[in-house]
């Protein structure tokens, strides 16, 4: 009796797993090391413990380089994760002819009934964010994209960029004089503008255009709390709303942009602030994934920024200092705030060292940025196929991954 009880509660197990919708949650910190995970797990949570993509059963290595360089850009390397496809920098998600479009996960997704949704600390129209939503030949035609974005119809598009949705007369970039929150508006669009509007929003909404700065949304640490949402409070909404919108299931993809900002800039500081938040976002995918079995989570990077490094302490004498003594310890301590990284008092300081500093690219101008580098990124996945990921493969394979996961032609 009770071994019949058992295989009718498996067999009703399997009918309810088939019954269920399939998830896909791509989550990229762009320009993302490993450096910058290993240092940020450091000083937020101690040397023994782990951040919490850190934790994902499944880990490898991932090869970012672009169709005609060894060095990649967001375009490129998004394009790979996108489509499958090597394309060359700079370029979004097109073949060699510069034209013709490779299809997207996300329109694959769509002509198979599933929900669709991006977020992004960026400008919507920016790189990563194009390179599902939008085909071009150039990632600077941040008009034609956005235009492409509002016809596409994603579920949710969460992210910055007001000034390439409307038009000069209305204070932002657009030559075309095409309002795009009107036709966004027209055709279905819930459009929310500030934190508050985003947080109150009903479950029921199908389809959300949250735009919440000009430009790319500040840093995590200098935010005002008033007008622009977290990463994490955004992946939260769209985890509320995604899931009752199709029963195939949902493709989902976050980008942490302004990790590769701040690595730009070499701001140890704000590099952290922002590794760590999107590490805050990845909890909430986790915990999503852990009820719902049928969703693959995958967080990775699209390509390295900076060259980050911790290369020693500056100890009270002012010299840099590598190895301890016997008698003393030489590690991080700092405290993690809502408005910043603060090192605790009486603590050696950390000395980093940057591969792309500007003065060692001969960049001596005022606001030089340092660049991308061709280090491997480093991968990690939970979910149905995220066995697949083990050794070290290319960045198209994310895209064979996920399409295999969601079934798609």
């Amino acid at each position: 009796m009770k071994r019949t009880l058992t295989i009718i509660i498996l067999k009703l197990i399997l009918v309810a797993n088939l019954f269920c919708g399939t998830n896909v949650i791509l989550f990229i910190g762009d320009g993302m090391g490993q450096n910058a995970i290993s240092v940020t797990r450091y000083i937020t949570r101690g040397l023994d413990s782990l951040l919490f993509m850190e934790t994902l059963p499944y880990q490898c290595r991932v090869k970012t380089y672009a169709k005609n360089g060894l060095i990649t850009d967001s375009g490129a390397s998004g394009s790979a994760m996108a489509t499958g496809e090597k394309t060359l920098v700079h370029w979004i998600c097109v073949k060699d002819d510069g034209v013709t479009p490779n299809p997207t996960i996300v329109e694959l997704a769509q002509k198979e009934g599933y929900a669709v949704g991006i977020i992004t600390t960026m400008r919507l129209s920016h790189a990563t964010p194009a390179t599902f939503t939008a085909h071009s030949a150039s990632r600077s035609d941040e008009e034609n994209i956005a235009l492409q974005q509002i016809k596409l119809r994603p579920n949710l598009l969460l992210g910055g960029g007001m000034s390439y949705f409307l038009p000069a007369s209305l204070g932002g970039a657009r030559k075309d004089n095409i309002n795009l929150l009107e036709l966004a508006k027209n055709s279905g669009y819930t459009i929310v503008t500030n934190r508050q509007e985003l947080l109150g929003l009903p479950d029921t909404v199908r389809y959300l255009l949250g735009i919440f700065a000009n430009g790319h949304l500040k840093y995590e640490f200098k935010r005002d709390t008033l007008v622009e949402p977290s990463l994490s409070e955004m992946v939260k909404v769209a985890l509320r709303i995604l899931p009752g919108l199709s029963k195939k299931g949902f493709f989902l993809m976050v980008e942490g942009g302004n990790i590769d900002y701040a690595a730009h800039a070499n701001d140890f500081v704000n590099l952290i602030g922002e590794v760590a938040e999107l590490d805050r976002a990845v909890k909430i995918g986790i915990d999503f994934a852990q009820k719902e079995k049928n969703t693959l989570l995958i967080v990775t990077a699209d390509h390295e920024t900076g060259g980050f490094a911790l290369i020693g302490f500056e100890d009270s004498s002012g010299s840099v200092r590598v190895y301890p003594e016997p008698s003393e310890t030489l590690f991080p301590f700092y405290r993690l705030e809502r408005d910043g990284l603060y090192p605790l008092p009486g603590k050696n300081s950390l000395v980093f060292g940057w591969a792309s500093n500007p003065h060692s690219l001969k960049r001596t101008q005022k606001g030089a940025l340092g660049d991308h580098t061709p280090s491997d990124v480093w991968l990690g996945a939970m979910g149905p196929n995220a066995n697949l990921f083990s050794g070290v493969v290319e960045n198209t394979f994310i895209f064979s991954v996920m399409k295999k996961t969601l079934g798609l032609k």
